[in-house]
């Protein structure tokens, strides 16, 4: 009996990792946010409005109706904020009262995050949450800290874009695209099993370039990709392995 309630604890955890698969978000760039991470938008207390627009890619193979909810984190007296998700929210609506159907595979440009900092100085931190209407427990989330200075007239630079794993599923050597901040001590991509042992790894010792992991060796199934930046992980993906 324990055996099988281990079995379907792990089973439960692998049916989690691959739902977080089904949604990706990108910024205008087209660099991969990482779900639940957190980004930073920077302008001019001066400005009138401050936006962040954000892609949102469909993985899975079903169509899907999603919807947007915000969460204030931290909050700047004197400030607004609201979001454009088929259609522009008052500043009061917490939840989009409309869905955006995405198609299997694509992605859909027309999230806007709008904020009005109203000529106050400070961080005010929100959390964006795309969620799929009938199945709310698949989503995707990103928290903005927009950050506003009269010294601010920067954009966050990315420090990373790294490209799907291909081929996928792969027969035996699996490569990578990818481009590093010179900022970044140490990176490499490592490959872990269901249960999360690392398996293999590859140290990325330039800027920019293209990497490969020989995976000829490996059992046929799922496994996931992950880039590691400074011992910290950035992005998880998964990987199909199949001879």
């Amino acid at each position: 009996m324990r055996q099988l309630l281990l079995f379907i604890f792990f089973l439960g955890i692998i049916s989690l990792n691959i739902s977080a698969q089904d949604f990706q978000l990108f910024t205008a760039d087209n660099v991969e946010i990482s779900n639940n991470s957190i980004i930073q938008v920077y302008g001019d207390p001066s400005s009138e409005v401050i936006e962040s627009i954000l892609w949102i890619k469909n993985n899975s193979t079903n169509y899907c109706s999603l919807k947007v909810k915000k969460e204030i984190v931290r909050k700047l007296d004197g400030t607004e904020n609201t979001f454009y998700w088929d259609t522009f929210n008052n500043f009061d609506i917490i939840e989009s009262p409309t869905s955006v159907v995405i198609e299997p595979f694509h992605t859909h440009k027309g999230f806007i995050a709008d904020y009005v900092p109203n000529y106050t100085e400070g961080i005010m931190s929100v959390k964006y949450t795309f969620f799929d209407a009938e199945s709310p427990n698949i989503y995707v989330a990103v928290t903005i800290d927009f950050i506003t200075d009269e010294s601010a007239n920067l954009v966050d630079q990315p420090l990373f874009t790294l490209s799907d794993a291909y081929p996928n599923p792969a027969k035996s050597v699996v490569y990578f695209d990818y481009a590093i901040s010179r900022d970044v001590m140490n990176a490499k991509i490592i490959i872990r099993t269901l249960l999360g042992s690392v398996i293999a790894e590859r140290n990325i010792e330039s800027p920019q370039g293209k990497t490969n992991i020989d995976i000829g060796e490996f059992v046929e199934g799922i496994y996931f990709y992950s880039l590691v930046l400074d011992s910290e992980i950035k992005l998880t993906r998964k990987l199909i392995v199949k001879h």
